[in-house]
């Protein structure tokens, strides 16, 4: 169950994003090799910035999801909390496949890794890094609630993704 609320999470944040920026957004299917899947697609040219802002719109509202969870659950590895480890399990492995995919340069040309590295004019694999290191930072938080630097290291590069949107050139 919190597998599947940590997906609405990312999945809203691209709909809700779409919707706010008045992309009239629909979902269209795609495929990564034999498996069936969807991506929520703009019903409008983007701009740059727009397609950024849109494209990484998921991975922001994990960041928040993670931010909260190991905000108000440091102790979450110690505690018994199926649900919440479920939303934790699934932002983790969600990003390590986002980052393979992205370093590989494999899937669908809709996927998310990709339309941020074409609106920032950059390497995928560089998008992939940005993807897995606040995923590894909170694996760190996780593992180890007392540290004292990984909480803002985590937070310094999920705030980096989200600036980023301004390097996106139109």
């Amino acid at each position: 169950a919190g597998a599947f609320a940590a997906f609405l999470g990312h999945e809203s944040g691209h709909l809700i994003t779409n919707w706010s920026l008045g992309t009239d957004p629909y979902l269209m299917g795609v495929h990564y090799g034999p498996i069936p899947f969807f991506t929520i697609q703009p019903g409008k040219p983007l701009t740059n910035r727009q397609h950024y802002i849109t494209a990484s719109a998921g991975f922001n509202a994990e960041n928040i999801i993670d931010e909260w969870l190991l905000t108000a659950h440091p102790r979450l590895a110690q505690e018994d909390k199926p649900f919440l480890k479920g939303v934790a399990s699934f932002n983790f492995w969600v990003n390590v496949g986002y980052a393979a995919t992205a370093f590989a340069q494999s899937g669908p040309d809709e996927r998310d890794t990709k339309g941020m590295a074409d609106s920032l004019g950059c390497s995928e694999a560089w998008v992939g890094a940005m993807i897995l290191v606040p995923t590894a930072l909170d694996t760190y938080r996780y593992k180890h609630p007392d540290s004292k630097w990984a909480p803002t290291a985590s937070r310094i590069t999920k705030l980096a993704m989200i600036f980023l949107a301004a390097a996106a050139r139109d």
